[in-house]
């Protein structure tokens, strides 16, 4: 029997893809309502804790902090590389993602997904929150979503080791352990 990696729990490949969906539909129903309700720019900012956290509705033509700004088809093909350089990861897996690498894995998948749909639609994102406490760019859930997500896969990597390091320590000759850990 084959290990999960990272962790006792496995996330299946199916609650894998539908946790990156969840994170997609929930980015592209915020949009949604911020579309519907809110008038674009500073005028229809949103004071939910006044001069420290709003919603203000932008769009941002390039990546994080506009980077790229108008390269819609090589920000297209770089995220399209990203995504598939992920899910080429869950497959590579096949079912042995430990349940918490598998959640932090999915949401860059999902918030690629929200951000793409995004630039394929409007050829640019739609951001809404606005920390401005901390003087930070506006974002939105599929960005919040990528963040979390790699903090979360750079944490796990210091507390276990990775799926393929794991592989390869089942791989290593002279490995007796019974369940292919080190």
């Amino acid at each position: 029997m084959m290990p999960a990696m990272h962790g006792k729990r496995r996330l299946s490949p199916l609650a894998f893809y539908v946790s990156a969906l969840l994170v997609a539909t929930l980015d592209q129903l915020s949009k949604a309502i911020v579309l519907a309700k809110m008038p674009l720019g500073e005028e229809g900012t949103i004071p939910l804790i006044p001069g420290i956290f709003h919603f203000t509705h932008v769009r941002n033509p390039g990546i994080a902090f506009s980077m790229l700004e108008g390269k819609i088809p090589i920000i297209l093909i770089a995220s399209a590389i990203v995504m598939l350089g992920i899910i080429l990861t869950e497959r590579k897996a096949g079912g042995r993602l430990g349940f918490a690498y598998g959640i932090a894995l999915s949401m860059p998948l999902g918030g690629a997904l929200g951000n793409m749909i995004d630039r394929i639609r409007f050829g640019n994102v739609v951001d809404f929150i606005d920390v401005r406490g901390i003087k930070f760019a506006i974002f939105n859930v599929a960005d919040s979503a990528i963040t979390v997500g790699i903090v979360s896969l750079l944490i796990l990597s210091f507390l276990q080791p990775t799926p393929l390091e794991q592989e390869a320590a089942r791989d290593t000759p002279g490995n007796d352990s019974p369940s292919g850990t080190v």
